[in-house]
């Protein structure tokens, strides 16, 4: 095995981040193009 268990648990998280962090961005867009 090239990867350990633990590198797929950060790559995980750091996904998880990742995803949290783009759907805030969308919602923000979201509601900035409402409110215009």
């Amino acid at each position: 095995m090239l990867f350990a268990p633990i590198d797929y648990r950060g790559l995980f998280t750091l996904g998880a981040m990742l995803l949290s962090l783009v759907s805030r961005t969308v919602d923000h867009h979201l509601k900035q193009r409402e409110g215009a």
